[in-house]
């Protein structure tokens, strides 16, 4: 069954994976090509769980705030690890993101989702 597509959903990149434009001014990860897809999330509690799990501690996380009616590429809300995840198949285009933070960091090292974006 499909899963509805949240108005606002989270990607978690670098500011120099953000500063790279694809050959259209919008912005890929990395891994795109293997993948095919932009991973983002709905839920702040999810971006801090995947954030510990996929960022070094040392690392700054850029968070993106997208709002999904502005987006160009087709998103596709799909099941993984026992829970729902949007994902973007294709380039995101940068006027459907609201704002963006780098994430701060508790005393453990694990991000945090800007309490001010709640």
């Amino acid at each position: 069954m499909a899963q509805p597509v949240p108005a606002i959903i989270y990607h978690m990149t670098t500011a120099e994976s953000y500063a790279v434009d694809d050959a259209h001014g919008g912005y890929k990860p990395e891994y795109f090509d293997e993948e095919g897809f932009i991973h983002t999330c709905a839920e702040p509690e999810w971006v801090e769980r995947i954030g510990a799990r996929v960022f070094a501690a040392d690392t700054d996380i850029l968070l993106l705030e997208v709002e999904t009616a502005r987006v160009r590429a087709e998103i596709i809300v799909e099941a993984a690890k026992n829970h729902w995840f949007p994902h973007i198949f294709g380039s995101l285009n940068r006027d459907a993101v609201l704002r963006s933070s780098v994430m701060a960091r508790d005393a453990d090292g694990s991000p945090v989702f800007p309490p001010d974006w709640r």
